[in-house]
């Protein structure tokens, strides 16, 4: 049966946008569990993270994480977002890409190298420069030293990527 799901690692590590796309109130249901969605919250803050952990969060930062996202509404509305972008953000994208509409302005692109995109890093058309650059006219940017976190994880390479980007004006 996996056979059938392509690359298995990609997709369990992907597992969110499916699951967070499916129809109310399904995922929302799962997700509040019994403590309001912070197991689900921290599992995948973590997950997302090069270390797997939450050691690079500040604890007032995961405070923060908390506070915003274990609620009912604010669960209902990040479920909202992914259903969105499954259906009618895709569509049109799609559309925009049909018609030639790009983003004129320069862009800088930054993502983890442990991250989501890690493994599709070898085929440049399927990574993060290569997706961008179908919807965007001037694209650079790299694979950074961290999951998904960029300024939590590897600020100094942030940095390092986005001030001679922005100085280039």
């Amino acid at each position: 049966m996996y056979q059938g799901f392509g690359d298995v690692t990609a997709g369990l590590k992907a597992y969110h946008w499916l699951f967070l796309a499916q129809p109310d109130p399904f995922p929302e249901t799962m997700i509040q569990g019994t403590d309001n969605g912070k197991h689900f919250l921290e599992h995948t803050l973590a997950s997302w993270t090069r270390k797997k952990t939450l050691d690079d969060f500040d604890e007032r930062a995961l405070e923060e994480y908390r506070n915003a996202y274990c609620n009912k509404t604010r669960i209902h509305s990040t479920c909202e977002d992914y259903r969105a972008g499954a259906f009618l953000d895709r569509a049109y994208d799609e559309k925009d890409l049909e018609k030639g509409n790009t983003i004129q302005t320069p862009m800088l692109a930054v993502w983890g190298n442990t991250g989501l995109f890690a493994e599709s890093m070898r085929d440049k058309s399927e990574g993060p420069l290569g997706i961008w650059q179908k919807y965007a006219q001037n694209v650079c940017g790299k694979a950074l030293e961290c999951g998904h976190f960029i300024t939590e994880e590897d600020p100094e390479g942030l940095a390092e990527a986005l001030i001679p980007f922005l100085l280039k004006g």
